[in-house]
């Protein structure tokens, strides 16, 4: 089911992750994850920017996602991440709803996926990581969002419209868990931002040309 929010062009999808469903509403989609592969966390424009842009648009021709192999640590934060979340709920005394996916209408070829919104789909998104030890222990020492993240979070946040600010919970289920936040006023989160509108129209333009071709 899709959930369109009034006054906005977000679209929230309610499948399950990583379900069919889910997969095939992603393919050719450029998503949170992959932000940094269009513009690098330094705001400067990603020299990974077209072979990903080809990846994904192949996704249109074949109709299949190309496979990413799972690590170790993606295994592990996929298997954590539901009790990070009822960790996060307790923490900040918040309810949390699941989604599958979130588009939006003005740029139909990216997507984000929440791994929490508030129920109505207006105040917070939330991005869950279970880093190994020493990564969360530095993530409490410096208290802020881990430099690789903050494309992923920032993007989520700026694609999000009708969302006021994104929590970062970083979980490790022997440690202080570590929760920040950002919000569009953040200066980080505004430069981050007006890089990427920027390279959008040589992001645009390719996906255009590619298109063609299909």
């Amino acid at each position: 089911m899709v959930t369109y929010i009034r006054g906005n062009k977000m679209q929230v999808h309610t499948m399950e992750q990583y379900s069919d469903e889910y997969w095939k509403a992603k393919l050719g989609k450029v998503s949170a994850s992959g932000a940094v592969k269009i513009v690098s966390p330094t705001g400067k424009a990603s020299a990974s920017c077209k072979d990903y842009l080809f990846k994904k648009l192949a996704e249109l021709e074949t109709g299949e996602r190309e496979e990413t192999a799972l690590t170790y640590a993606m295994k592990r934060g996929l298997a954590l991440e539901p009790e990070a979340r009822k960790r996060f709920a307790f923490m900040t005394g918040l309810e949390v709803a699941e989604v599958g996916l979130v588009t939006n209408k003005k740029y139909d070829y990216m997507c984000c996926s929440p791994d929490g919104l508030d129920p109505k789909y207006r105040k917070f998104g939330v991005e869950i990581k279970c880093p190994m030890p020493g990564e969360q222990l530095r993530t409490r020492f410096e208290n802020e969002i881990p430099t690789k993240y903050k494309p992923q979070v920032f993007f989520s946040l700026w694609l999000c419209t009708s969302i006021e600010k994104w929590y970062y919970f970083s979980y490790h289920p022997d440690m202080e868990p570590v929760l920040l936040s950002v919000d569009r006023e953040n200066e980080s989160y505004k430069k981050y931002i007006s890089a990427l509108v920027k390279s959008l129209c040589g992001v645009e333009k390719v996906i255009g040309q590619v298109k063609a071709l299909l």
